[in-house]
């Protein structure tokens, strides 16, 4: 999916400024990484290896070198099963089933569940953590005035992450292969294993990162009315900027973001996060037309 043209829309209020956008690299799976301490996706992550080829390549039964050369050098057909592979890996992160990501990427059920297998053996703790997710989810669970769509009393419960940051969840109508075995509600599993994810990386870092960037703004009187910043999307911080800002001074605000997890654990004693995060930096002179630098 192309950029949105609305993008071109946001252009600088500087004379021959530009937008400068700052961007965690893959935010949720190291939220995903440190909530769940599993060692083999730190491992990776902190070794910098491309996931998505990890995933191929262990799909496929491949060695990741050469899937990785493959997809570098455009290769068709390993660039098409990785784009697949990514496509499943946020399908599962997100709580989808084998059915749902089939639907969605075209492959079938056996591929998709093969996948799931695959994943889950080198990212094991990842399951584990969900599993004990939805384990105190239920364990959590009460009475409600609540009913589902079709009528049935709906518990609700919560979960707590260890930044404090509280979820809310409610029963909903089960779907079909529960009904079959007599229980006509439960929670979602895609937001039992999204929702603390999402909350913790786009939620709770995400103000963290906020609140260093804001320090040094007022520390250096936003760089003498240089770099302005316009707002925080998802993962990433967008700045308006003057044409006399130099690299040093946006240096100064990616290593501020790359600090963040160092803030964290500053903030949250009864957190451990121990993995570096990545900033890409984009500009250009509107917000749809932006190079790496």
């Amino acid at each position: 999916m192309g950029k949105s043209l609305i993008k071109k829309c946001f252009t600088s209020r500087f004379d021959q400024g530009s937008i400068v956008e700052m961007d965690f690299s893959q935010l949720e799976v190291v939220g995903l990484a440190v909530l769940s301490n599993d060692q083999n996706l730190k491992d990776d992550l902190k070794n910098k290896l491309d996931l998505h080829c990890v995933n191929t390549a262990n799909l496929y039964g491949a060695d990741y070198s050469l899937v990785y050369a493959a997809y570098r050098s455009n290769d068709a057909i390993w660039t098409a099963r990785r784009k697949t592979t990514k496509q499943l890996s946020f399908q599962l992160q997100y709580g989808a089933g084998v059915n749902s990501m089939a639907q969605s990427t075209g492959v079938s059920k056996t591929e998709a569940q093969n996948f799931i297998n695959v994943y889950y053996e080198r990212y094991w703790r990842v399951k584990e953590w969900q599993e004990e997710v939805k384990t105190q989810v239920l364990k959590n669970a009460v009475n409600t005035n609540r009913r589902t769509k079709l009528g049935y009393p709906a518990k609700k419960s919560y979960y707590k992450l260890p930044t404090g940051r509280m979820f809310t969840f409610y029963e909903y109508d089960a779907p079909d292969f529960m009904k079959d075995k007599g229980q006509h509600t439960s929670f979602s599993p895609t937001e039992m294993k999204n929702y603390p994810v999402q909350g913790f990386s786009t939620g709770d870092f995400m103000m963290c990162a906020m609140q260093g960037v804001l320090n040094l703004m007022l520390r250096t009187d936003f760089f003498g009315g240089r770099i302005l910043p316009i707002s925080t999307i998802h993962d990433s911080f967008v700045f308006d900027v003057h044409k006399d800002t130099t690299i040093d001074e946006l240096t100064q605000i990616k290593e501020v973001l790359k600090r963040t997890p160092y803030a964290m654990n500053l903030a949250y004693k009864n957190l451990d996060f121990d993995i570096e995060v990545g900033v890409d930096v984009e500009t250009g002179h509107d917000w749809h037309s932006m190079i790496n630098i």
